[in-house]
């Protein structure tokens, strides 16, 4: 097993792996870097995430969120790695918020999410997609993410990047469900989410 500790370029950056394990001799490549590595994020030393605010009584507003609107899940919570960033978050700073849940069998879900400010999404150690805001009308484009879940335990990890000015907000509100709405597998909550930083 080979194994590679990686880290995002400072404020803000974009950061990445480019690797390769060659022989002592150079002549042959044991390993590289490919779309058929994974990722996953340490958990050690993980707290339940923190609740911010509720769905529809926020500083983001409830401009797409609510029965109608793009955002259905109302029960969810906006989370973030401390209290009260709802109205104040340090600057670059990038938690990791993640859950763990089951599904009885192999089925596609739909991932509603919206982020102040940016997203990474990664499922079982595969990174997914990308998305930023979605919280102002009309800004809530390329959701939700289609998922393909596997029978049994499924993690998903998203690494969240707060860009605004020091004493701006922060945080997270996301809702899983089946694709065709009936069952929620997981939504943002102190409860069933975790934070790393």
């Amino acid at each position: 097993m080979l194994s590679v500790e990686a880290y995002g370029a400072p404020y803000g950056g974009r950061g990445g792996v480019l690797a390769s394990l060659t022989s002592y001799d150079g002549r042959n490549v044991l390993a590289r870097t490919s779309s058929s590595w994974t990722c996953s994020v340490d958990q050690q030393g993980s707290q339940n995430a923190i609740e911010v605010a509720t769905a529809l009584n926020s500083t983001w507003g409830a401009a797409n969120i609510g029965s109608g609107k793009p955002f259905k899940d109302t029960q969810a919570k906006w989370i973030w790695a401390h209290s009260g960033s709802d109205v104040s978050s340090s600057y670059f700073v990038k938690p990791v918020l993640s859950t763990i849940f089951v599904v009885p069998q192999d089925t596609s879900a739909l991932l509603s999410l919206i982020v102040d400010d940016h997203a990474d999404i990664i499922l079982n150690g595969l990174y997914v997609s990308a998305l930023d805001g979605g919280y102002l009308a009309g800004q809530y484009t390329n959701r939700p993410v289609l998922l393909n879940l596997k029978r049994g335990i499924n993690t998903i990890s998203v690494l969240v990047t707060n860009y605004n000015s020091p004493g701006g907000p922060a945080g997270l509100l996301a809702s899983l469900s089946s694709s065709d709405g009936s069952t929620v597998y997981s939504r943002t909550s102190s409860s069933a989410w975790i934070y790393t930083t």
